[in-house]
């Protein structure tokens, strides 16, 4: 019925937890969201090329996976290796 990491007095048993690396990104792309309507409302975008603002917008979004990867938990195999 209930595992030993289950238990029914247990929290984690019926709360679904949301992942480090899952919250970090979800900030990550609101603070990234929120540059971006700072510059189109100060009229950046308008004196910028279109294809630079892809790339621009493609450069953040690796920053973001590649930063949020980094700084997730270790898991069992790395924190063994240690």
């Amino acid at each position: 019925m209930f595992t030993s990491a289950q238990t029914p007095l247990s929290p984690r048993a019926s709360i679904p937890t949301m992942r480090f690396i899952h919250l970090f990104l979800a900030g990550y792309f609101v603070v990234i969201v929120a540059i971006g309507l700072g510059l189109w409302q100060t009229g950046v975008f308008n004196r910028v090329s279109p294809i630079w603002i892809g790339i621009g917008a493609l450069a953040a979004i690796g920053a973001g996976i590649m930063l949020a990867v980094a700084s997730g938990k270790p898991t069992a195999n790395e924190s063994a290796a240690r």
